[in-house]
């Protein structure tokens, strides 16, 4: 099955199946606040799925590697936040 039937057929989209639902929040409250990036480590102690507790701070560290020394702002902000 091609990815565009994978994706026409999928099933409808439910927030209990986002795996990384809580990381994206956790990154709009942070820009909102205009917090430190260091806060993202946060979510880990709030996190009770396994699962997410080994994979989470790979996001993490990725993400804060994309943030690096920028200032966040504008357009970007927008995409983030919406």
């Amino acid at each position: 099955m091609t990815k565009v039937k994978q994706v026409k057929y999928r099933n409808t989209y439910h927030p209990a199946s986002d795996f990384y639902k809580a990381f994206r929040e956790e990154i709009i409250e942070i820009h909102k606040n205009n917090d430190d990036k260091k806060l993202l480590d946060n979510l880990l102690h709030k996190l009770t799925d396994l699962k997410k507790k080994v994979n989470y701070p790979i996001s993490i560290d990725g993400y804060k590697k994309f943030w690096g020394k920028k200032k966040l702002n504008g357009l970007i902000l927008h995409f983030i936040i919406g």
